[in-house]
Parts: C-alpha cells; sequence; structure tokens
C-alpha cells in the first residue's frame, strides 16, 4: 500500500502458502516499477521509494511456487487531482 504522500510503497505477504506475493505501481513520470515482497513464497515485506515523482497507480501481484504464473488484482489508482 502506498503511502500518504503518494512516494513510499510496502508489500507485504502475510502467509507462508508457496505464493510469492509483489506490488506493480506506475508513478507521475511513466515509471513503472515493481516492489517484491523479501521473502518469496514466505511470510515477508517489501519496500521501495520514489524521489521526485508520486505513486499513482498499483495492483497486488502473486505467482505460485514452482508453476511461474503470475496473477494480478484489479489496479487501484490513487492519483489526487
Amino acid at each position: 500500500m502506498p503511502s500518504s504522500s503518494r512516494s513510499h510503497i510496502t508489500v507485504c505477504d502475510l502467509h507462508v502458502d508457496g505464493y510469492a506475493i509483489d506490488g506493480e505501481y506506475a508513478t507521475s513520470m511513466l515509471g513503472i516499477y515493481t516492489v517484491p515482497d523479501s521473502n518469496g513464497p514466505r511470510a515477508g515485506c517489501g519496500t521501495d521509494s520514489t524521489f521526485f515523482s508520486r505513486i499513482d497507480v498499483f495492483k497486488l501481484c502473486m505467482t505460485l511456487k514452482g508453476k511461474g504464473e503470475r496473477t494480478c488484482a484489479d489496479s487501484v489508482w490513487i492519483k489526487r487531482p
């Protein structure tokens, strides 16, 4: 989830279930980035930051260990007018 300043994002996997979690996000400077949790299919969190841009949209994705098939939830837009 992005911070209220839209410059930091944290992605956490709360379950040890064989799924690796990552967040994909886009910034106001049109960059697209991925931030994985730190432990793959085990529980853990990952963080990332922007310096000059703001996070406008993000989506949560997961990959089943050993299958390589990545699926993502719908994008969530957080851009403020």
